[in-house]
């Protein structure tokens, strides 16, 4: 039979993403890496400390540890002695607890060591030649042997084969076997491809390796399919057997010496928990529960579970969880913990100090401007800064503050038809939010809308009676998980201008609303019309335009313009294509989809089209005479003529057709002075 897994079957649950730590790292006092003292060793034990990574050991922590996270822990063959790994280092332990030996230090990051059956070597993953490897070292540090080789591959949960004369691990995703005394080794399971297999065990009959294996499928994330289960290697026959079939995985085995006891993890509901199997009868129960959380959504790039052991009697096993190590025992009976204490001095990089001047002023230049819109007069502008509203003249005017005594967020100004007012919307945690009207030449600014919420975007109609704005129940915001993203729906509204209760627009689902001179209709953008007019029920809705530029840079068709913006005249359309700005000519065509306009090219779309900007822009506006566009780039406003655009493409065409007309010119010159010549040679 091929060596294959079958597929691992399991019911689907939810679970959380998994912690990495279980335990956290506790010293006399704190002490951060920023605040550690320079190195004081000499230059030769910190080129030894160095190995061979480029970053060089400049400073040493040191601090006395009783806890850690994730720690890997083997027994000795005779039982007396612990091997785990903390912080990057191998150190052994009393099996009864007591104060910890280290036996590698370094730079390089060294994990999961395993015995030897011999007692006196231990395997180990490392980076301390510039990448993972396979390592053996000696108890009494006399000898150190890489055992693997190469550049660009990972390894986990190295194991010995019972006779002591094999390493088994998992390199990459597959299960490998090395001898200890050198070769390139060998792959023992290739199929399925997909196949992820870890946590190579042993139990009294060297004959089959146990791990646990996995088929990804989809986001690693994603708790619930395809979940880690457990499998036999038959070394005589190439064979996989499956051994679990649990609903909350299973993983990390450890098989005891007299060959009755398997022990791995699982997860049940949110937590892990060691489960133990009677090998003799199959019966099954819990261990312990709950221990270390367990790493199976995420790439486990230390296994799903960390290294534990059977005691050489089998009558316990040597766990970690909760930031300590344990004695279990097999029975049921109450776990004991094993007391360590490590004297840590851990080599890190040199300090990272810079001297970066911070200004400490009163004022500062904002770097962003936002929701820059012109005065229908069009010589002021009204925007926010950090959340605060101003008023400034254009072009060289000073910003002046409105709503000063107001405070919260305040954002999303919109012009009154006469100039006079300024409407926008405002948040705060305490009262939520609200949208008040200010005179544009300052002072008290009043609420207009009769219940809090969430509101947002509102805009003046041309005749000055209403205002349309958008509202969301104030918790939608408070529930949000990321900036701008609702947990629920929206609803476009309209308020009195004077203030009121708000009435329902109805209609489709859209963003960007606006008007033309037509205080009759609403302009609004939707993905799958592009720009589109309704009533002020959300009734009528008539496609106007669709306009799309250059594809992704994967290809495909090309990409829709986020917004569009009708100009107030209803010739022109401004149009927001990734950050770049384009007005194009609306034809008045009629019927049930709006027509296309691609500017990909311009100069070749379907109808007259320009595109403004070179360096992108934000917060696009139309000017209240329709020749004008406004956008702001960081802390600049930028005003873009129309009527200047098409007065320079006029100076233009006309330089290049007086070109032409010179050049046209100097050939007729010259085709004369040639017939001249020939003429005269003639008559000679």
């Amino acid at each position: 039979m091929p060596n294959t897994l079958p597929s691992f079957a399991s019911a689907v649950r939810r679970a959380l993403i998994p912690g990495l730590a279980a335990g956290t790292l506790l010293a006399p006092a704190a002490l951060h890496a920023q605040d550690a003292p320079a190195d004081t060793t000499g230059q030769g034990e910190r080129k030894l400390l160095q190995e061979k990574l480029p970053l060089e050991p400049g400073r040493t922590v040191r601090f006395t540890a009783t806890e850690g996270s994730w720690m890997s822990v083997d027994v000795s063959p005779d039982g007396s002695t612990l091997v785990f790994d903390f912080l990057g280092d191998i150190y052994t332990l009393p099996a009864t607890g007591g104060t910890a030996t280290q036996i590698t230090r370094g730079m390089g990051f060294d994990a999961m060591p395993r015995f030897a059956p011999n007692g006196r070597d231990i395997v180990y993953v490392s980076d301390r030649d510039g990448d993972e490897n396979l390592w053996v070292i000696s108890t009494d540090m006399a000898d150190t042997v890489q055992l693997t080789r190469g550049d660009g591959q990972s390894y986990l949960s190295p194991e010995w084969t019972p006779d002591g004369d094999y390493v088994v691990a998992t390199r990459g995703t597959k299960l490998w076997m090395w001898h200890r005394d050198g070769g390139s080794g060998v792959q023992l399971i290739s199929e399925p491809a997909a196949l992820r297999t870890i946590g190579a065990a042993f139990g009294a009959d060297d004959r089959w390796i146990w791990f646990s294996g996995r088929v990804a499928s989809g986001s690693l994330y994603t708790h619930g399919r395809d979940l880690y289960q457990l499998a036999r290697y038959d070394r005589d026959t190439g064979e996989i057997a499956p051994e679990s079939d649990r609903y909350g995985g299973a993983f990390r085995p450890v098989l005891s010496p007299d060959g009755r006891w398997l022990v791995y993890a699982s997860r049940h509901i949110a937590d892990t928990g060691l489960r133990i199997r009677d090998l003799e009868s199959g019966e099954e129960r819990w261990l312990a529960w709950p221990v270390q959380r367990d790493d199976q959504e995420s790439g486990s790039s230390r296994d799903v579970y960390p290294g534990m052991s059977f005691t050489p009697d089998s009558e316990a096993v040597i766990a970690f969880y909760g930031g300590g190590l344990w004695s279990v025992p097999v029975d049921g009976s109450q776990a004991t913990e094993i007391p360590f204490e490590i004297d840590v001095a851990l080599p890190i990089g040199p300090l990272v100090d810079f001297d970066y001047p911070i200004e400490d002023t009163p004022t500062f230049v904002a770097k962003q401007i936002r929701d820059a819109v012109p005065s229908p007069s069009g010589d002021r502008i009204a925007f926010t800064v950090m959340n605060e509203l101003y008023v400034q003249e254009i072009p060289d005017g000073t910003p002046r503050r409105l709503a000063a005594d107001l405070g919260g967020v305040q954002q999303h100004p919109t012009w009154s038809p006469d100039g006079r007012s300024i409407a926008f919307a405002r948040w705060t945690d305490d009262d939520y939010g609200g949208v008040y009207r200010i005179p544009a030449n300052g002072g008290a600014a009043t609420l207009l809308t009769t219940e809090p919420g969430l509101w947002q975007y509102p805009k003046w109609s041309p005749d000055g009676a209403r205002i349309l704005v958008d509202r969301a129940d104030p918790r939608l915001w408070e529930e949000a998980i990321q900036r701008g993203g609702l947990t629920g729906p929206s609803e476009l509204v309209w308020i009195p201008a004077s203030g009121g209760d708000a009435t329902e627009v109805g209609g489709p689902n859209v963003s960007n609303w606006h008007f033309t001179n037509d205080p009759d209709r609403v302009f609004a953008y939707t993905f799958g019309q592009g720009l589109v007019s309704m009533r002020w029920d959300g009734t009528d809705v008539r496609p106007i335009v669709r306009v799309q530029g250059r594809p992704a840079s994967g290809g495909g068709s090309g990409q829709n313009a986020s917004a569009i913006w009708m100009a107030p005249a209803g010739n022109l359309a401004l149009a927001l294509i990734v950050n770049d700005l384009y007005v194009v000519t609306v034809p008045r065509v009629g019927g049930d989809e709006a027509p296309l306009v691609n500017v990909r090219n311009p100069e070749n779309a379907t109808f007259p089209s320009w595109k403004l900007t070179d360096i992108g822009g934000q917060f696009p506006a139309w000017s209240a005479d329709g020749r004008s566009v406004h956008w702001s780039i960081g802390n600049a406003h930028v005003v873009y003529s129309l009527d200047d655009m098409e007065a320079f493409a006029d100076s233009v065409d006309a330089a290049r057709a007086a070109e032409d007309a010179a050049a046209d010119d100097t050939a007729d010159a010259d085709a004369d002075a040639a017939e001249d010549t020939d003429a005269a040679e003639e008559d000679e």
